[in-house]
């Protein structure tokens, strides 16, 4: 982030070989009609949709002016990404090619034409275990520091008074049009021939054809790649800016083809840089007195690296958000290696992935925990069905992945880095979770299912949670994971567009179905998760905008749908990410009808 990214809005030669091209488009069309030359009309037309195409779909002001954030909502979003973890995953995709005969008919005669096609034989994704990050992205304060640097011809900072000094300045209004690109780096020697290895072993494993398509993405949670912040000296939070500056006269700017002179015009207006969100990650944990990373920006002598060592930066405090702490160096993800002491699998490095049925014993807890969270009485998800009496569990299968497992345990850790959130049980009209009684945390051996302290966290409101699905989705979501772009599919988006989970079994059986044919024909399924709840935003009716609005500022992780407080229904929790997901028991049951029925 130094001088030339402070210029990197301006619009590119090619977007002005765009907009030359939408004036060119737009002359045609206008001889065309005059002269009633239809083939200027249709290339003008189409020189015009592509210029629209460029402007609309491609430019970045449209996403500048999507994510607008006051001063206080760009703090805590500052905040947020300091505290995420990063995410890597590795692809390939095996394939092919194959010959094949197409037929075509020409004049009057058959002529046939051997061609080939690609097909894909096979692919496979891993993501990289990561147990510790150091976070170096610069904080608000940091990068006003930069700004001193670079403008103010400040050649130092005092790394004791340099907040004091740059808190007393007064500030304007400024508004920043802000790039987040990501940057990650292994924080040792260690680490990245261990990072290395892995990715090429995985490689090596899932090469099964002729030709492979290898992938390498990293990505964060609740990352956005622009963000126009409007930034008020702390007097004010508001979003408040130029009538112009909004999305409307943008799209009425490209109409009529303004859209570069508008390119121009906001750029003018606001200060354009790149602020990398830098991270460097570790396979195993780091000391705190361990040397700096690798790429860390200590060693640094640009703009960007002395602002990081002048300011000192405020981090997430015990609240999780608006208490600060001072944290240089370190942010430790205690991300413990083992596995559930009842599991079958105990090591992580053999990256199992099985299916285990339970005996007719642990199959019978399991009956006790679905008669016990079961209503027989139907909510606005099932009016006019007959409601069943009871729900008779014929079989469970418990899911032991390593991947998944070592993805729920890091986000875990992650969300108890960050201070104990709000309990459910705390929470107006709530109380204690329905299905935390049937949990041994006592290590007394008498549950339903065997979890204790030793794998299971609920200061950071983790919880077992039912989720309903056919049996062939259940083990399918407990083979795969959660598909969140399939999120509403199977009746729910009152809270929001993402995966539902409740604590009653009744509720989750009006969202389940049965299979139609094979095995478990006519049976319906459970999903039993751990859910990582984490600060709920708690809500008792849908109001989506109200929920978008609590999400953006990044204080919460999950919505509680507390339905129950104002009706005879049951509370919901929606949750965004599949990271906050672990699918552990897939219940295969029937249901039950009275005679009435």
């Amino acid at each position: 982030m130094g001088e030339q990214d402070l210029q990197r809005g301006k619009p590119s030669r090619c977007a002005c070989g765009f907009y030359l091209l939408g004036c060119i488009g737009g002359a045609l069309v206008s001889v065309g009609l005059v002269e009633g030359n239809t083939y200027f009309v249709l290339s003008g037309i189409i020189f015009y949709c592509v210029y629209l195409i460029e402007a609309v779909c491609i430019s970045e002001v449209l996403s500048y002016l999507a994510n607008v954030l006051n001063e206080r909502e760009f703090s805590d979003y500052i905040k947020h990404v300091q505290a995420a973890e990063p995410c890597m995953h590795f692809g390939i995709t095996c394939y092919h090619y194959e010959a094949y005969q197409q037929t075509m008919h020409v004049n009057g005669v058959d002529v046939t034409k051997t061609k080939t096609r690609r097909v894909n034989s096979h692919s496979s994704t891993m993501r990289y275990p990561v147990q510790c990050q150091v976070d170096e992205t610069l904080s608000p304060e940091q990068t006003l520091a930069m700004f001193h640097l670079l403008h103010d011809g400040q050649q130092h900072i005092d790394s004791e008074k340099g907040a004091a000094n740059l808190k007393g300045r007064k500030m304007k209004t400024m508004i920043l049009m802000c790039r987040f690109p990501l940057e990650f780096h292994p924080a040792n020697e260690k680490t990245k021939q261990h990072y290395t290895s892995t990715r090429d072993s995985f490689w090596e494993r899932n090469t099964r054809d002729q030709h492979q398509e290898k992938s390498e993405k990293n990505y964060l949670g609740g990352h956005r790649e622009y963000v126009m912040a409007i930034l008020k000296g702390g007097t004010d939070h508001s979003t408040d800016r130029p009538w112009w500056m909004h999305r409307l006269p943008y799209f009425l700017a490209t109409i009529c083809l303004m859209s570069l002179p508008y390119r121009f015009l906001l750029v003018s207006k606001c200060r354009s840089i790149d602020w990398t969100i830098l991270k460097h990650f570790s396979h195993e944990p780091l000391q705190d007195d361990q040397e700096p990373p690798m790429h860390s920006r200590k060693y640094g002598t640009d703009e960007v690296s002395r602002a990081f060592r002048a300011i000192p930066r405020e981090t997430l405090g015990a609240t999780g958000l608006g208490c600060s702490s001072r944290q240089d160096d370190i942010v430790q993800l205690q991300v413990s290696g083992e596995m559930p002491r009842y599991w079958k699998n105990q090591d992580l490095a053999t990256g199992f992935k099985d299916k285990i049925e339970l005996s007719m014993a642990g199959v019978d807890k399991f009956q006790r925990l679905v008669d016990q969270t079961f209503k027989a009485k139907a909510t606005r998800d099932l009016q006019d069905e007959p409601v069943p009496t009871k729900l008779v569990v014929k079989q469970v299968f418990r899911m032991e992945d390593a991947n998944f497992w070592s993805r729920y345990t890091a986000k875990r850790s992650s969300l108890a880095s960050l201070g104990v959130p709000t309990s459910v049980q705390d929470l107006p009209g709530s109380g204690i979770l329905k299905t935390a009684q049937f949990m041994d945390l006592s290590g007394s051996g008498e549950a339903a299912f065997p979890s204790s302290v030793d794998d299971f966290a609920p200061e950071v409101n983790e919880a077992y949670l039912f989720h309903g699905s056919t049996p062939s989705g259940a083990l399918g979501i407990g083979e795969h994971g959660f598909n969140l772009g399939m999120a509403g599919s199977n009746g729910g988006t009152t809270f929001g567009d993402s995966a539902y989970f409740t604590e009653s079994s009744s509720k989750s059986d009006e969202r389940a179905s049965a299979d139609l044919q094979g095995n478990f024909a006519g049976k319906q399924a459970f999903v039993l998760c751990r859910v990582l709840l984490g600060n709920p935003f708690y809500i008792t009716s849908s109001d989506i905008p109200k929920i978008e609005q609590a999400l953006a500022t990044g204080s919460y992780n999950c919505v509680l749908g507390d339905c129950e407080a104002v009706a005879d229904a049951c509370r919901e929790f929606v949750v965004f990410e599949e990271s906050q997901i672990y699918p552990e028991y897939v219940l295969i049951y029937e249901r039950e009808f009275s005679v009435l029925s």
